[in-house]
């Protein structure tokens, strides 16, 4: 509709959509995964993908739509603990890049920890499943090892980046989900959604972020800094860097309040 294309297809595309059912949550307090009373969920799978809508969507977030935010936050919980023998590499990076939308920095970091120590090469390549058959993903073997999948390659940079920046046209979260460890560091030239690109440094134990934006056009831009809850509305000039500090020390470590994952 926003491209003009396939505008004949419009009404019969609206007409599917209302008769999609809304996200449901189960007697676990979990995001529902199956519809349908027959399927029940399955925790102890590798696949997420009833959470689209935290990632890569952009419909469920802790402000907007709270209840849903926690029952994500329980579907996952409940897949790292129960089903965690069941993940793969690529699983792994997908629930990181899940656990930095939903603002959980800590648990996004253990997802790459668990990722680097089992299905990651000498070579940085990333394997379908732990090569070492240390116990905690799936078995499977290709030959004398299990087969390279680039999907967790991918998915780790992305979730580094989700960790650091979330972004959508008009919206930037800054450090949404920075881990402990990562007290102080550095990102250049990041390109954001909405046709911006990050540069960024902090400090916690200086207490500062700096953050300068470029865009090629002129527009305005709501910024949320580290553990606040309103956001800064600045305005960009196109080819002019805007460069902005604030104080870091109200970044907060966020978890999700769920019930028991076990």
């Amino acid at each position: 509709e926003a491209l003009g294309e396939q505008v004949e297809e419009l009404e019969t595309w609206r007409s599917m959509l209302k008769k999609i059912p809304p996200y449901q949550i189960n007697e676990d307090g979990a995001l529902r995964e199956w519809m349908h009373p027959d399927f029940p969920d399955n925790y102890s799978h590798r696949h997420q993908s009833h959470l689209y809508p935290v990632f890569p969507g952009f419909e469920i977030d802790e402000q907007r739509t709270p209840e849903l935010y926690r029952a994500c936050c329980v579907a996952l919980d409940k897949r790292m603990v129960i089903g965690l023998k069941d993940q793969t590499g690529w699983s792994l990076a997908h629930m990181a890049n899940v656990r930095a939308r939903l603002g959980e920095g800590e648990k996004a970091h253990r997802a790459l920890e668990i990722l680097a120590q089992t299905c990651v090469g000498v070579n940085l390549f990333t394997y379908h499943n732990d090569y070492r058959k240390m116990g905690p993903t799936l078995h499977m073997i290709a030959g004398r090892r299990p087969p390279f999948q680039i999907d967790a390659n991918f998915g780790w940079t992305a979730a580094i980046f989700e960790m650091l920046v979330f972004s959508r046209p008009g919206y930037l979260r800054v450090l949404p989900a920075l881990p402990r460890v990562w007290s102080k560091g550095r990102i250049k030239n990041l390109c954001c959604r909405g046709c911006i690109t990050v540069s960024m440094a902090w400090d916690q134990g200086k207490n500062v972020v700096t953050l300068e934006l470029n865009s090629p056009i002129s527009q305005s831009v709501q910024i949320r800094w580290p553990g606040t809850e309103e956001a800064e509305k600045v305005d960009l000039t196109a080819g002019q860097p805007l460069c902005l500090t604030r104080p870091l020390s109200s970044v907060r470590q966020q978890e999700c309040a769920t019930t028991s994952a076990t």
